[in-house]
């Protein structure tokens, strides 16, 4: 499966979402017809779509219009700093592959608060319960694939802000098992840890389903830019796990 990036850019989504139901109603209907609405050339408008190409907020503005978009539209899809650029990297399928399960994450990033290639063991033995074995196991596995590197005895992440999510696309069966694995940690969570420690929440919604793409999009940024968000301070203490929930990962039995 190839993994789709993840724009992060509520307004690339929209784009999309217009383009494919023009395209639904005429399947005739091409990406060049759709740039000529906008008053786009083709090539600029496979960039934008692509990520690799960013519009002014008054072309944005502009493309919207023309598009018929509601003022309440328009004010949802340029909201303040939804189309600044994110840190976060799609982990493809065959690198996932080699990652197996939610705990090399939980290691890569708990190199973040523990670095000490001495002391790192004994961190992850109380912490996340892994042997020694097992530890070594996802060190050197994360340092063979490029993620960490060992340097005068401490580690250092090469490749921080990884997203294993991917856009589009069929989902794995690798993928949809961490995914049970987390919710299955997220009901533990919700037995064992305080309430002061943790978050579980939910939201039941009315929606226009045809822009469930932008809705979407929205939470796949929401997740990036809380984890620049939580990132943000040099100093980190404890490891914690978001699936629209928010609870600690280690100690959970």
């Amino acid at each position: 499966m190839k993994a789709v990036e993840i724009s992060g850019d509520p307004f690339i989504a929209y784009l999309r979402n217009r383009f494919e139901t023009m395209k639904k109603k005429n399947p005739r209907f091409s990406l060049r017809a759709f740039a000529g609405k906008l008053e786009l050339d083709p090539s600029s408008l496979s960039k934008v779509f692509a990520g690799k190409k960013a519009l002014s907020q008054e072309t944005r503005m502009s493309c919207l219009k023309k598009l018929g978009a509601t003022k309440k539209e328009i004010d949802a899809v340029l909201s303040q700093g939804m189309n600044e650029p994110l840190s976060h990297t799609i982990i493809p399928e065959d690198v996932f592959e080699v990652f197996r399960n939610w705990r090399y994450f939980a290691v890569l990033e708990y190199l973040r608060i523990v670095s000490d290639e001495k002391t790192i063991f004994p961190h992850l033995k109380k912490k996340l319960d892994l042997s020694k074995a097992e530890a070594q196991e996802i060190l050197e596995t994360l340092a063979r694939i490029g993620f960490i590197a060992l340097d005068n005895g401490a580690y250092e992440i090469l490749r921080p802000n990884n997203s294993w999510s991917v856009a589009g696309g069929d989902t794995s069966l690798l993928r949809r098992n961490m995914q049970k694995d987390i919710l299955e940690r997220s009901v533990m969570a919700l037995e064992s840890i305080p309430m002061e420690e943790r978050e579980h929440g939910s939201l039941l919604v009315a929606i226009d389903k045809k822009r469930l793409p932008e809705f979407k999009e929205r939470l796949r940024r929401l997740r990036l830019e809380l984890s620049d968000y939580l990132q943000s301070s040099p100093e980190c203490d404890e490891l914690y796990q978001f699936q629209m929930s928010f609870y600690p990962v280690t100690n959970l039995t």
